[in-house]
């Protein structure tokens, strides 16, 4: 390859990579932007909280669907500022499941789970805690193909 076209391809993709964070920053704020669908809600028995299961789709078909779950007070929307006590891509059946006032089990038939709590609201003086399991199908693997070790 001649120098000069060596030269030209250098400065390609050195403004390339200069121009990366400023795409990649578009690409977050607008994935942020997009409103997620409620996919469930089951309310607890006391009727103080509901759980919540949300899809996010991506901006970008090459990009995971997220399956997020939330706790949140009855009948209230989850806003900008609450925090999912799971986050999961190749999520399928997800759905909570109630037992007492203060247990939520998440049951899923497959999921890459990718964040988790096991207790709702982490810290607080005023609500009461809300203990979180997660309920994999029984008899084999969620996630990982049933021959891997």
């Amino acid at each position: 390859m001649p120098t000069t076209l060596r030269r030209i391809a250098f400065a390609c993709l050195f403004l390339a990579g200069l121009a990366s964070p400023l795409t990649m920053s578009f690409g977050i704020r607008h994935y942020a932007s997009m409103p997620p669908s409620e996919i469930a809600r089951v309310t607890s028995p006391d009727r103080r909280f509901d759980a919540v299961v949300l899809k996010r789709q991506p901006p970008l078909k090459l990009m995971r669907v997220a399956t997020e779950v939330y706790v949140v007070a009855r009948g209230k929307t989850v806003g900008s500022k609450d925090s999912p006590i799971m986050i999961a891509t190749r999520a399928q059946g997800v759905q909570g499941a109630w037992h007492g006032d203060r247990l939520l089990e998440i049951h899923y038939s497959s999921a890459r789970v990718d964040g988790f709590t096991a207790m709702w609201p982490p810290r607080t003086k005023t609500t009461p805690q809300v203990e979180i399991r997660l309920i994999p199908p029984t008899g084999g693997f969620s996630f990982a193909p049933d021959d891997a070790s």
